[in-house]
C-alpha cells in the first residue's frame, strides 16, 4: 500500500477510515490515518486478519487491547481499554 504517508508500496497492515467520536478507540488515540499492524503481537495484514484478532480479544473480554500502529513515519503502541459491559 503506497499512500501520502510514504509508506513503501509493500507495506501491511489496515488503514483506520475513521473513528467515532467518544468511542474508545478515539480515548485510546486511535486515529483516522492509522495504518493498524498489530492487535496483542499478532500480525493484521488485511481486514479479515484484524477482524479474527478483534473477535478473538471480545471473546477473552482482555482488559487491555495492544495496537501496533504506523502514523506517518511513526510507529506506536496504544493501549485501549474496552468496556465489556455494553
Amino acid at each position: 500500500m503506497e499512500s501520502e504517508e510514504q509508506w513503501s508500496s509493500d507495506q501491511r497492515g489496515v488503514l483506520v477510515e475513521s473513528v467515532k467520536a467518544g468511542s474508545w478507540a478515539e480515548l485510546g488515540s486511535l486515529s483516522d490515518g492509522d495504518l493498524i499492524l498489530e492487535v496483542d503481537g499478532r500480525p493484521t495484514d488485511n481486514v479479515d486478519a484484524l477482524r479474527r484478532e478483534l473477535e478473538r480479544t471480545a471473546a477473552s473480554k482482555a482488559k487491555v487491547v495492544v495496537m501496533k500502529v504506523l502514523r506517518g513515519i511513526h510507529t506506536s503502541y496504544l493501549e485501549l481499554e474496552p468496556n465489556w459491559k455494553n
